[in-house]
């Protein structure tokens, strides 16, 4: 069972400060993509923004990808996980935007 499991569907309140369920939510993503992903990538970077959090990611095959769960506080968030390709780790804008949903998350390794 994925812990982001029970984030789908949550109701996160704004605020312009990092909530403590916000909070709690980023431990538990990093925790799923990294356990998820552990046999198909190589390193992993987190960042974590207003309500969202991206990072960068190398596959087996050397292929730099960008993702990103976007607002939390939009409702289909769950639904529209962005990942794309990347030259490096400061390429934000990379190759075509594709998505995924917390339950196919190894997806973003492409």
């Amino acid at each position: 069972m994925n812990k982001l499991s029970k984030w789908i569907g949550y109701y996160f309140e704004s605020s312009p400060h990092k909530t403590p369920e916000f909070k709690e939510f980023v431990r538990d993503f990093r925790s799923d993509v990294k356990r998820i992903l552990k046999d198909k990538v190589t390193d992993i970077k987190f960042s974590v923004g207003h309500f969202e959090v991206s990072g960068f990611l190398t596959n087996n095959e050397g292929q730099i990808v960008y993702f990103k769960a976007g607002d939390l506080r939009d409702s289909n968030w769950s639904k529209r996980i962005l990942y794309r390709t990347a030259e490096s780790y400061e390429d934000y804008t990379g190759g075509g935007n594709r998505y995924t949903s917390v339950d196919n998350l190894e997806a973003i390794a492409l």
